[in-house]
């Protein structure tokens, strides 16, 4: 039983450390990317005013114009926006682990849940 309960604080333990390092990484590439976008004489608030454009046309035009900086910023969004999505599946990880098939079944349905949502609103 002592083995179980250990497993399970390490998969607790590794969970919050993801939730920590995606944060960090997050954090650190919106930096950069802003700081790329500041030096390299870009707007540093392109990102400040919402402007109706789908997510390939802000695609192509960031590859048109070399602008790298806002390519970091958006990979810095998108470990943020990610790190809901990794929680909710390992904690569906944990509830199996710990035998809890409702709670599992639950975590997984709330995950596919997040997966829909975030795909009915991404327009390409």
């Amino acid at each position: 039983m002592e083995k179980r309960q250990d497993s399970l604080f390490k998969l607790e333990l590794i969970i919050s450390q993801v939730l920590r390092t995606g944060v960090l990484i997050s954090g650190t590439c919106l930096l950069v990317g802003w700081l790329w976008m500041w030096y390299h004489g870009g707007d540093i608030y392109a990102l400040k005013f919402y402007e109706e454009h789908s997510l390939l046309e802000a695609f192509q035009w960031a590859l048109l114009m070399q602008n790298r900086g806002f390519f970091i910023c958006m990979a810095g969004f998108a470990v943020l926006i990610s790190l809901p999505l990794i929680r909710v599946f390992m904690t569906g990880v944990l509830f199996l682990k710990q035998k809890e098939y409702l709670l599992s079944v639950l975590a997984f349905g709330v995950f596919l849940a997040l997966i829909l949502s975030f795909s009915l609103g991404l327009e390409l």
